[in-house]
């Protein structure tokens, strides 16, 4: 058994009275899923570079930069190739998750591609 501990900085995602139920959830079914696809995982690491990007100093900001562009590559390939064998009736948990990961990831202005262009 994986024993997994989140650390989340204060400020953030308070869960007030329901924070059993997030962990539990989170230990139980996000973090397996998590593990199980290669893709999924590429897609979590990718916001995740791009968080600390966001909150290092100037000179690790490419570093982190560059790791997310590298692990949002291998979730769309992963993405393609999902696609391309499940099909349109078929598709997994985890190929909507990196979908939906990859969308999160656009939408947020202040980490979005388009302000580093």
């Amino acid at each position: 058994m994986l024993d997994i501990t989140v650390t989340i900085p204060s400020g953030t995602c308070d869960h007030g009275e329901d924070e059993p139920i997030y962990q539990a959830g989170m230990k139980n079914y996000w973090f397996p899923l998590a593990r199980s696809d290669p893709g999924l995982l590429g897609g979590i690491l990718s916001s995740a570079c791009r968080c600390l990007a966001n909150r290092s100093s100037v000179r690790d900001v490419g570093k982190y930069q560059q790791l997310a562009l590298q692990y949002k590559g291998d979730c769309i390939r992963s993405i393609n190739e999902a696609v391309t064998s499940e099909g349109p009736s078929r598709v997994s948990d985890a190929t909507i998750a990196k979908v939906l990961t990859m969308c999160s990831d656009e939408v947020r202005p202040q980490l979005s591609s388009q302000r580093m262009h």
